[in-house]
């Protein structure tokens, strides 16, 4: 697998780093990871099959809200909230087959677009959702198929409402 971390903070890039690669097994981490430790702001153009979001925030020191907008509602049309908008949305497609979130308080605790984001993986994980165990393993497309729809923005708005039946008979 290739192993991609990503953080809000250029503080914790650096720190992650500096302990990840002076690690003994660190050169290792590179050779055979791919590891890079990143910033949402770095991470353009970068994709790994596990993405590690660190989202560090303690209750009294959250500067979440500073790096991602805090509503959504037409943030878009405000200059100052696009960039964060763009921040968020490239981030967090950075991952190709898995997503591990470290997070230090509990997700109900933290608010703003990050709280939204966490809450939705959330979901999902106590959902459980459609995988490609369920396609036929001779149709290789069909996987690729699944991959597509669930990335469309209509099943992202939609999820809750809609079933993906992968396999049935056909007549």
């Amino acid at each position: 697998p290739t192993v991609g971390i990503i953080t809000p903070f250029r503080e914790q890039q650096t720190l992650l780093s500096k302990m990840l690669f002076s690690h003994a097994s660190g050169a290792e981490f590179q050779d055979r990871l791919r590891l890079k430790v990143m910033t949402f702001d770095s991470c353009q153009g970068e994709e790994r099959k596990i993405i590690f979001y660190s989202m560090v925030a303690t209750t009294k020191d959250d500067a979440l809200n500073y790096v991602f907008p805090v509503d959504l509602a037409d943030a878009e049309e405000r200059v100052e909230e696009k960039l964060k908008v763009q921040r968020l949305n490239v981030g967090f497609s950075r991952a190709e087959e898995m997503v591990w979130f470290v997070i230090s308080k509990p997700i109900a605790s933290f608010k703003g677009s990050i709280g939204r984001v966490l809450n939705h993986y959330n979901n999902l994980l106590l959902k459980g959702d459609v995988s490609a165990d369920l396609t036929d393993q001779n149709s290789p497309m069909e996987a690729k198929v699944l991959d597509w729809l669930q990335k469309t923005s209509f099943y992202q708005k939609h999820r809750d409402s809609v079933e993906i039946l992968p396999q049935f008979p056909i007549g």
